[in-house]
Order: C-alpha cells, then sequence, then structure tokens
C-alpha cells in the first residue's frame, strides 16, 4: 500500500470478460465491483500488450533498499511484471486500463470478498 496519495486497486478480467474491481484508496470506485467487459476492451488490451512487446518486458523490477515506492503489479495472461523501480515502458498499457476503468459501468458487489 502506498502511504501517498497513489490509486491502491485490483482489477482483474477473466478471458470471458468477466471483470471485477476492488478500490481500496484514492479512487473513484471503492470497495468491490463487478462487470462484463465486451470483447472490445479484451482486444484493445490484447492489442497493446502485443505492441509493447509485453513478452519481452516480464520480471520484477525493484530495488529493496529503496522504500515507499508504488508498485504496479500486471499479469497479463502468462506474462506478469512487477514494477517498482526502473520497469519497463508500459505506460501506454497502464493508460488503456485506467481508460477501460472510468468507462466500465461497474456494478457494486453485494457479496463482497472477505
Amino acid at each position: 500500500m502506498c502511504f501517498g496519495p497513489c490509486p491502491a486497486f485490483t482489477l482483474t478480467v477473466q478471458e470471458d470478460g468477466q471483470a471485477h474491481y476492488n478500490g481500496r484508496a484514492n479512487v473513484k470506485f471503492m470497495g468491490d465491483h463487478t462487470a462484463i467487459w465486451p470483447e472490445s476492451h479484451l482486444n484493445t488490451l490484447a492489442q497493446t500488450a502485443f505492441e509493447l512487446r509485453l513478452d519481452q518486458k516480464v520480471g520484477n523490477y525493484d530495488n529493496p533498499m529503496v522504500t515507499d515506492l508504488p508498485t504496479t503489479r500486471l499479469t497479463f495472461g502468462r506474462f506478469e511484471v512487477m514494477d517498482r523501480i526502473k520497469g519497463p515502458n508500459l505506460e501506454r498499457l497502464y493508460t488503456a486500463i485506467d481508460s477501460l476503468i472510468r468507462v466500465t459501468v461497474w456494478t457494486p458487489d453485494s457479496n463482497p470478498k472477505q
């Protein structure tokens, strides 16, 4: 968790478009929410990941000697990137994800996961 104003959330999107969002701090949608993402959303993310060559950027980018930095953890299919310091430039992908989160009509989850 970031101790500053950085957004803290988890987004999980299944191959069939089922999306689960959990906003924890400094985000518009707080708590558990669900939605169905259309194929166009999934294709946008897949195309962006392909263009950025995500497959060549997997790994942990960290320095445990540096404290209180925001961390971005991305799992996209079988590709995983943990970026805390000096990670690959995936800003286009992060921006696409943020944009899709903003335009999604989220339904608050009436049965939040504990």
